[in-house]
């Protein structure tokens, strides 16, 4: 059996409210499945995803490589990125939402056969401190930034 993919879909559940997201395209393309077209790539807010993970907001994302002899994808890299800005302090989940209706999975080169992702663990984001970045256009750098924690010892 061929193990090249021609597309992903998959859901990813956040903390609701915890993360300043984009409700348009919150993901950007990786490498892995570049070119693909994108079928849906949204935020879908706690109460708007029939079913979805209680006190989660749900990120979906579905892309697929279009019909052809280089359809299929194999290998490794990254699939998608994600930008998280917590907008408090406190403890966020992430984890990939898995539901008869949520399906995550991934679509081979074939066309027909689908597996769903293997069961991973989510991750938990601690935010312990706030940190307030000034506007660029002020003459505060993120390099200045970097270099001020470096000589406090990062605290």
């Amino acid at each position: 059996m061929d193990n090249a993919v021609t597309g992903c879909v998959f859901y990813l559940a956040l903390s609701n409210g915890f993360f300043a997201l984009p409700a348009d395209a919150p993901f950007s393309q990786g490498e892995l499945l570049s070119g693909a077209s994108e079928f849906t790539n949204v935020l879908l807010p706690q109460g708007q995803a029939l079913g979805g993970p209680a006190g989660m907001d749900l990120l979906a994302c579905a892309v697929v490589v279009g019909p052809g002899a280089v359809r299929g994808r194999s290998g490794w890299g990254e699939l998608a990125r994600l930008v998280l800005k917590p907008l408090r302090l406190g403890t966020a989940s992430i984890y990939f939402f898995q539901s008869p209706i949520y399906a995550t999975r991934v679509v081979f080169a074939d066309g027909q056969e689908e597996r769903f992702f293997q069961r991973t663990r989510g991750i938990d984001i601690h935010v312990k401190r706030q940190t307030q970045i000034d506007d660029p256009s002020r003459g505060q750098r993120w390099g200045a930034i970097k270099i001020q924690a470096a000589n406090r010892g990062g605290q």
